[in-house]
């Protein structure tokens, strides 16, 4: 969203609050919490991905949340709804109803559209040594906001954040688990990510994948790609297993906005790889690399070692990754492709 972009900046490096200079650090887009709740802390690094993708989680996630409270919201041009997308990623998403915000809500609720963008400039923290910057913030909002849409503009596309490269899937570990199951639930772990993305808020919390576990088990094992299927048909997702997928098939379901469980060989030597077999899922796509979530932690694909750690957004090169995929030739890696 290039308004949020212009005012936020974006710097992959976390730096402290520039009025304290201290908390809430920030990092990327104006980023302050990850998607598994935890801070921006002094010293973390992220990729330009990562980054991007962080701003798409959270005007997803506040874009649905102005849908369901904002009176009139659908009927919102998308110059309108940039606007208050802006705002509401400037002022948190809890400004609505809010104390200190009862202008601006009051405006909305009434259906005094014309009001609005006097409201806004009612937020600029006077006196404050961000006043001047959210001065021109707010006129920013306001301009927009009086703008007619362009005549080709596709308002779909423009509140529409759930698609890009990589997409904004959340993460999940597997060594979390609360069950005995964290070392042999990377398919779970995966297909749950999939799930809270396709369907957001349908599991809560760090451990969503403790829940979609559950519902696995009343079909089978967490291995058995069949009960994997079953569950994700329970919650209304089409999927199927696959042993025939590509890159071409990785990046035709990314375009369509739907991320890509896949298995692979993970131990021995990426010259003959080896091991029972270990379950991500791809999030985007490089030339060169693909984006991944790995539940059990990055993986070195030369050696078969896991690194560890939170393998959120991490890059795996397409050739090595391949020979661990389609160990049996071109298009014969193991996915899950589902539906949107």
């Amino acid at each position: 969203m290039p308004l949020v972009k212009e005012f936020e900046g974006c710097r992959l490096s976390a730096y402290p609050d520039p009025e304290t200079g201290a908390e809430p650090w920030t990092i990327g887009w104006g980023t302050t919490i990850y998607y598994d709740g935890s801070p921006v802390k002094a010293g973390d690094t992220i990729s330009q991905e990562l980054a991007d993708a962080l701003l798409a989680g959270r005007l997803e996630r506040d874009w649905g949340l102005l849908k369901k409270l904002v009176p009139g919201w659908p009927q919102f041009s998308v110059n309108q709804q940039a606007a208050l997308l802006s705002f509401t990623y400037n002022c948190g998403p809890a400004w609505f109803g809010g104390e200190g915000f009862a202008t601006l809500t009051t405006r909305l609720c009434h259906g005094e559209l014309d009001k609005v963008p006097a409201a806004l400039m009612l937020y600029v923290n006077p006196g404050g040594p961000s006043e001047a910057g959210l001065r021109r913030r707010r006129k920013a909002e306001a301009a927009l906001w009086n703008a007619a849409p362009s005549p080709a503009s596709n308002p779909a596309a423009e509140v529409e954040v759930r698609r890009g490269n990589p997409l904004s899937v959340p993460w999940f570990s597997q060594l979390d688990s609360s069950t005995d199951q964290a070392r042999r639930m990377c398919f779970s772990s995966s297909c749950a990510m999939l799930l809270a993305f396709l369907r957001p808020g349908v599991l809560t919390g760090a451990n969503g994948d403790d829940q979609y576990l559950e519902r696995v088990h009343r079909y089978g094992d967490t291995t058995d790609p069949a009960a994997q299927i079953q569950a994700l048909r329970s919650y209304g997702i089409e999927a199927e297993f696959t042993q025939k997928a590509s890159f071409q098939t990785i990046e035709a379901q990314i375009a369509a906005g739907i991320p890509v469980p896949c298995g692979y060989l993970h131990r021995g030597p990426v010259e003959k790889p080896a091991g029972g077999g270990h379950w991500l899922i791809v999030v985007g796509h490089t030339p060169t690399h693909l984006i991944v979530h790995d539940p059990l932690g990055e993986a070195d694909l030369v050696s078969g070692a896991t690194v560890g750690g939170s393998a959120r957004f991490c890059r795996y090169s397409r050739r090595n990754f391949g020979r661990r995929w389609m160990v049996e030739g071109e298009g014969s890696g193991w996915a899950v492709i589902a539906k949107g």
